[in-house]
């Protein structure tokens, strides 16, 4: 649907691939993913989201080596595209 409005409200099914689809986020070992430390990144700040934006909600999510499947819910924001931070704060 080449005329949707994604700035609307409601859920998202959202898929990030990494570049060039390598498997840099982990490996799967007895049917599990065993996420590595990149892995663990995309985790932290896939939850970031839903703590820095208080109209986003986290549904089911789930990242795979070379990916990352996830429902984002996007509610009413008075102040959409007020923030453009992609900075992510890091632990010391």
């Amino acid at each position: 649907m080449m005329d949707y409005d994604y700035s609307q409200s409601g859920a998202y099914f959202v898929t990030i691939c990494t570049r060039n689809r390598a498997c840099v986020l982990g490996e799967i070992s007895d049917g599990h993913v065993l996420l590595n430390e990149s892995g663990e990144i995309v985790a932290d700040t896939w939850l970031w989201l839903e703590n820095h934006y208080r109209h986003v909600e986290l549904d089911q999510w789930l990242i795979m080596p070379n990916h990352l499947h996830g429902i984002i819910l996007i509610g009413e924001n008075s102040c959409r595209g007020a923030s453009r931070s992609a900075l992510i704060p890091r632990a010391a």
